[in-house]
């Protein structure tokens, strides 16, 4: 049986936990976009898109490990920020990409440095995640990839690509229609799951918002 004070504590954090979840299952889940575009007019619009703030959900699943983290990313033309924190809020990771590379900053405050994102994120985490790709296929826009395919409504359905040895390939398995002043409205992913050998990456993108 459980002394009085680890019992105390054991229920505070049951209530945490089930409060958390609770959150999370109210949050507010974007209609999935039914607009059709014309793929080239629609291309050069992601292409525009420079500067966005997001923030989502990912799901890490390999033979050896799982995870599950919430993430926040910020772009402009200078720098990308991502940010992972866990589902109770301590950041995990915050890594920061410029022309000059990347810098990432843990939870105990240490820093490092490396000229490569890809090489850094996969240092720091055991993750392997083509990160340089991803600030574009985030968007919908499959740029660098070998092939592509579009779906009823002429946004990418799926690509793929080959990195070294590495064949990456990204299913857009739904989107959301968002709406700014400037770009009018416009359907960017909801849900993504990117795929490599037997590792999986899925992608919910609770809220998008555009700057130009």
């Amino acid at each position: 049986m459980l002394k009085p004070s680890l019992s105390q504590t054991f229920n505070q954090l049951l209530l945490l936990i089930f409060t958390t979840l609770y959150l999370a299952g109210c949050e507010s889940v974007p209609e999935e976009s039914q607009l059709n575009v014309q793929f080239e007019p629609h291309r050069q619009r992601l292409e525009s898109i420079q500067n966005y703030q997001l923030r989502g959900k990912l799901g890490y699943l390999s033979p050896d490990q799982r995870q599950s983290l919430n993430f926040t990313w910020n772009r402009t033309p200078e720098a990308s920020q991502l940010r992972l924190t866990s589902f109770l809020g301590q950041t995990v990771l915050n890594l920061t990409i410029t022309p000059e590379g990347a810098k990432a900053v843990t939870s105990d405050g240490e820093v490092y440095r490396h000229p490569s994102p890809n090489a850094l994120v996969y240092q720091l985490t055991g993750l392997v995640l083509p990160i340089t790709y991803m600030q574009d296929w985030i968007k919908g826009l499959p740029t660098a990839a070998d092939n592509f395919t579009l779906n009823d409504t002429n946004t990418v359905a799926t690509l793929n690509k080959l990195t070294g040895l590495q064949r990456w390939e990204m299913q857009y398995l739904s989107y959301q229609t968002v709406s700014s002043a400037e770009f009018g409205a416009i359907p960017l992913p909801y849900k993504m799951q990117l795929t490599q050998s037997d590792f999986t990456l899925k992608i919910v993108i609770s809220k998008w918002t555009l700057n130009g």
